[in-house]
């Protein structure tokens, strides 16, 4: 075989390849003899109006004129409390940290270790800044299902972070040094 026979049935043959994936692949979506319509969309309910209004049959009389509820003695209606922050930061060398930055965060009251992954979750409270005397003063308002605080505080040298717990007065005192 000559070279220029080889290169001819090549090309008959790349043709013949074209022509065959060109006309298996063509040519579209052919058209079905049975056309059917979309659906039509649903049509919504008409909505109910619902009376919550109480039975006044079922209505205890003595109950409608009561002036007194009872309620425990020691239940608490308050949602959260008030917690009083006492801080106070000295450096490694005794002198005050004025003007650090104090990051006050809730956590989890199953969290004893400050290496525990679930610090991460952590909400942040406030953040407050030391006084010229290294100290940070301040009231704030936690839902009274919190028991612990994580303290941080924006310094190097010393230990900067401390697990709380607020004890039953709400004060929470803490020396940094």
């Amino acid at each position: 075989m000559t070279m220029l026979t080889i290169k001819r049935n090549v090309h008959v043959f790349a043709a013949l390849l074209c022509l065959i994936v060109l006309s298996a692949c063509g040519g579209g979506g052919g058209e079905s003899s049975t056309n059917t319509p979309a659906p039509a969309p649903p049509t919504p309910a008409p909505a109910e109006t619902v009376d919550y209004t109480p039975d006044t049959a079922a209505l205890d009389e003595s109950a409608n004129k009561s002036t007194e509820l009872y309620v425990e003695t020691d239940f608490d209606f308050d949602t959260f409390k008030v917690v009083t922050l006492d801080i106070n930061a000295t450096g490694a060398n005794g002198q005050a940290l004025s003007n650090t930055l104090i990051f006050i965060s809730v956590i989890d009251s199953e969290i004893t270790e400050l290496d525990d992954e679930r610090l991460q979750n952590k909400a942040l409270l406030t953040v407050a800044k030391t006084d010229a005397n290294g100290s940070m003063y301040r009231q704030v308002e936690v839902a009274s299902t919190v028991t612990k605080l994580l303290v941080e505080l924006n310094t190097i040298g010393i230990e900067n972070e401390v697990i709380l717990e607020i004890p039953g007065d709400n004060y929470v005192s803490y020396r940094f040094q």
